[in-house]
């Protein structure tokens, strides 16, 4: 298996709420034993991204190189694709190539009468766009300090209820 050990790490987290939400489907944890093995798997799975993405934070703060592979640059040279849309006069455009962390950038200008109309319907350059703020978002590295603690801190608070619950007589 190749990759980072983060990307080891963020994998088996993702396999562990794979098999959660097998377990679920197929059980319907109507005992304890299906309950704890169900819900376990999907709180270790938790902490385990959470882990991998608070260290990969980690290392792209200290290095300024990201370990995830859905999270790193793709390709200095990349075809660069536009998204933009006409709002309240004013033109709000994306340039960037397609990948996850290859944002690009975005820019807001007034719409001058001898720029050429958008193409493609508003819906779609709509869409387009949503995924060029979505992706600047989630890929910055203050969201990623957020979402790994978040999901730690989840993934141990729903192990030590689990932990409880094993040791109740419910």
């Amino acid at each position: 298996m190749c990759g980072s050990t983060f990307e080891k790490i963020h994998t088996l987290g993702v396999g562990c709420m794979v098999l959660s939400l097998l377990a679920f489907l197929l059980t319907h944890p109507m005992s304890k034993v299906e309950a704890l093995i169900t819900f376990s798997a999907f709180g270790l799975g938790c902490a385990l991204i959470g882990w991998a993405t608070l260290c990969n934070s980690w290392v792209r703060w200290s290095t300024g190189e990201d370990q995830l592979v859905l999270l790193k640059n793709r390709h200095p040279e990349a075809a660069k694709h536009t998204a933009e849309i006409d709002l309240l006069g004013r033109r709000i455009r994306w340039v960037g190539p397609i990948a996850h962390v290859d944002t690009g950038q975005i820019s807001v200008h007034p719409v001058s009468p001898d720029e050429p109309p958008l193409k493609g319907s508003a819906l779609t350059r709509s869409y387009g766009l949503f995924r060029a703020v979505y992706w600047t978002t989630c890929c910055s590295l203050s969201f990623q300090v957020l979402f790994g603690t978040v999901a730690l801190g989840y993934g141990a608070w729903l192990m030590a209820k689990l932990y409880r619950y094993l040791l109740s007589s419910a």
